[in-house]
Order: C-alpha cells, then structure tokens, then sequence
C-alpha cells in the first residue's frame, strides 16, 4: 500500500508512554500511519497544522487546553475534522460536550486495540463510531431534554429515504450496514447521507441525533 494511501493518524495525550504504546500498535497496520503526536492543546493545533492528518486521536483531560477546548480549535481551523475520543472517562459530563464540540467517536482506552483500530477507520469514512454505553448515555441525555411536540415532520424537508438513513445514522449503523438494511448500494448510502446532511444543516453526531429524536425517528421510550 503506497503512502498516500494510508491513513494518517495524530495522537494527543499528556501521555508520552501511551503515546508510544499507541503508535507501536497503529503503526503494524498496513493502512494507518501515525503522522504526529502533541501533548497538550496548542502543540496539538501546531502539529495538526504541520502535519494536516486525516484522523486525530484526542484524550479529554490534559493539562492546559481541555480536549473539549482543543476539539473546538481544531474544528474552527478544518471543519471537516475528524477527531476520535480515546479516554478512561466515561461520564455524560465528559463525553456529550466532546461529541457536541464535534468528535465523531468514543473508544474507551480499556477497549482493546482492534476497537480503536476500527474506530479509526469508521470515523475516517465519515462513519461515527460509539461503544453501546455511549449510545445509551446519548439516547438518554435527549430523553431527559425532550419536552413538548416534536412532529416537525416538514422542518427540514427530507425525502423518505432520507428520513430512513436518518434513523439508521443515528442508531449507529455504518453506510455498509445501511445498505444491506435499505437493499441499496453503499455508494447510493453515502449520496443520500450527503444529502441529508446537507438538509440538516449539521454532520455533528450530537445534533443528528437530537434531529432524529426530535422528528420522532427514534423511541424515546423504548429502552437502551
């Protein structure tokens, strides 16, 4: 596999032993390449502008800049940035304000090395990616929120399908499970989700799923 082809991964920790013991286990996989690491928020914006990465790997607590604040500036430099959490906190404290800030995925750093592999490469197709546990503390932080009449079925003026890729992007499923779901090809996924995206005037994984919850596309009272 030529270079250009891998995908080019930076680690933020205040960890430089994890951040070895991350990089060794990244490296050995033929289309990932650990392109930068930071220990701190602003050596992560100046690296990320360095090294321009596809996917960054960002710890929530580290002194100086929190990884909600350098999520933010990242963000603000490339909004299509494509920030993946790796962190021991799991608290709806620590992880709802990362996914709001824009992260598109929660891997626990108790998971094993597989997960975060294929973490890395969901997020890098534009494929969210969260362990169940996150889902649930979504699905219930909104749950907790929702109050009043929610049919706001012609708000953002999706097609059917689109609605129907809606509700399957925010219970977590992946363009290729779409497509076996939908009978449709994955390519066909992706162009609607564009579309749908583009209609709702936001990819952040917080905000579909509120969108989703909002035009009552998921139960709310169906349990996690």
């Amino acid at each position: 596999m030529a270079d250009d082809d891998k995908i080019r991964v930076m680690l933020v920790d205040d960890h430089a032993i994890l951040r070895a013991g991350l990089k060794a286990m990244l490296d050995v996989n033929p289309d990932i390449e650990v392109v930068g690491e930071a220990g701190e928020g602003n050596e992560a914006i100046n690296c990320f502008t360095k090294c321009q990465p596809d996917v960054v790997i960002m710890d929530i607590a580290m002194p100086g800049m929190s990884g909600i604040e350098t999520t933010k500036a990242l963000m603000e430099l490339q909004p299509d940035c494509r920030i993946l959490i790796l962190s021991q906190h799991d608290g709806e404290h620590y992880v709802l304000p990362m996914l709001q800030a824009g992260a598109m995925g929660y891997v626990a750093k108790r998971s094993v090395a597989q997960e975060l592999v294929n973490a890395i490469r969901s997020v890098y197709h534009g494929e969210p990616y969260l362990e169940p546990a996150v889902e649930r503390m979504i699905l219930n932080d909104y749950r907790n929120r929702a109050t009043g009449n929610y049919d706001d079925v012609d708000e953002y003026k999706l097609t059917d399908r689109q609605r129907q890729v809606l509700k399957l992007v925010a219970e977590g499923h992946t363009n290729t499970e779409i497509a076996e779901i939908l009978h449709l090809s994955t390519k066909t996924v992706m162009s609607h989700r564009a579309n749908m995206y583009q209609r709702l005037g936001t990819s952040n994984l917080a905000d579909v799923i509120r969108i989703a919850i909002k035009l009552n596309l998921i139960d709310l009272e169906a349990e996690p």
